[in-house]
C-alpha cells in the first residue's frame, strides 16, 4: 500500500524504493543460495487461536531453511524509509507514523514468532539501507547530469 501511494506522492522516491527493494531481495536471494540457514523453532503445544496461527504459519514453511538475511526486514525498512521526509501535504504526519510503526513491526514481528533470529533482521535492515543509499547517489548524481 505505501508503495502505490508513494507511486502518486513522490515517483522518484517511489522508483528508489522499487529499485532497492528488488536489488535486495536479488541479494538475499544470492546469500540463500551460498549460505543455507534453518531456523530452529519451539513446538506449539496451546490451542487457542495465536498458537492456531502460528502452526499455521509454520505450516506455510515446514523447513524454515534461508532465514538470512530476512526480506521482512528489508521490506519494513523499506516502509519506514517511505515513511520519512515526504512532501506533508500529500503525504500527511500520520501516514508517515503508521508506514514507521508498520516497517519496524513487520521486522519484529518476524524474530517474536521465531521465522527469523534477531540477526537476520538487523542484517536485512543493514542491506536495505545501504542499497537503498546507493540507488539513492546513483539518482542523484543522474538528476546532476540531466540539470
Amino acid at each position: 500500500l505505501l508503495l502505490y501511494i508513494m507511486s502518486y506522492v513522490n515517483k522518484r522516491k517511489f522508483y528508489r524504493m522499487l529499485i532497492s527493494a528488488a536489488s535486495c531481495a536479488v541479494i538475499a536471494n544470492i546469500i540463500f543460495m551460498l549460505y543455507q540457514v534453518k531456523m530452529v523453532r519451539p513446538d506449539i503445544v496451546g490451542n487457542d487461536i495465536f498458537d492456531i496461527w502460528v502452526r499455521w504459519l509454520y505450516s506455510m514453511d515446514p523447513t524454515a531453511l534461508n532465514c538470512f538475511p530476512s526480506i521482512h526486514s528489508v521490506v519494513g525498512t523499506m516502509m519506514v524509509i517511505g515513511g520519512l521526509n515526504n512532501d506533508k501535504v500529500l503525504f500527511p504526519k500520520w501516514l508517515s507514523v503508521l508506514s514507521v510503526i508498520f516497517g519496524v513491526g513487520c521486522a519484529l514481528s518476524t524474530v517474536f514468532i521465531k521465522q527469523h533470529y534477531f540477526i537476520d533482521m538487523v542484517v536485512g535492515a543493514i542491506i536495505a539501507i545501504v542499497v537503498y543509499t546507493i540507488v539513492f547517489l546513483i539518482d542523484k548524481k543522474i538528476c546532476k547530469k540531466k540539470n
